[in-house]
């Protein structure tokens, strides 16, 4: 069965869109509390995982807007480590958070770790555009 374009748009850009509101609403809450688990980097490495996240969705949304792997993965260092700054940005306005130099870093290799992932994701798209017949 092979599944309309707009649809694997849709179903392709729309985690990018979640992604987005949602790390803008966490990052807009202020004197955010962290368990306390006896680990010094807990931050970090949650900015790690949300931003390996946001990383895949970017990647989705690029599948479905450019042709090339190589365009794909340029657009996707650039525009999630856009919105990465822009979301410390917007964090030094909020009461009780600051603009950290060292979540933005925790952020760029979560986006590194999911654009190495993009083989993966690009298999897995080329897929469901010609799935393989039994």
């Amino acid at each position: 069965m092979k599944y309309s374009k707009k649809i694997l748009d849709i179903v392709f850009v729309l985690p990018l869109v979640l992604a987005s509101a949602t790390i803008f609403y966490v990052s807009h809450q202020p004197n955010i509390k962290l368990p306390d688990l006896d680990f010094n980097f807990l931050d970090k490495v949650l900015h790690l995982i949300a931003y390996f996240i946001y990383g895949v969705a970017t990647i989705c949304a690029a599948l479905v807007i450019f042709q090339k792997n190589r365009t794909r993965i340029i657009a996707t260092l650039l525009f999630a480590n856009i919105f990465a700054i822009s979301d410390e940005f917007h964090q030094s306005f909020v009461p009780g958070r600051f603009f950290d130099v060292g979540d933005w870093i925790a952020d760029s290799l979560g986006i590194l770790l999911a654009i190495a992932m993009l083989s993966v994701v690009n298999k897995i798209y080329i897929y469901l555009q010609f799935p393989i017949k039994k």
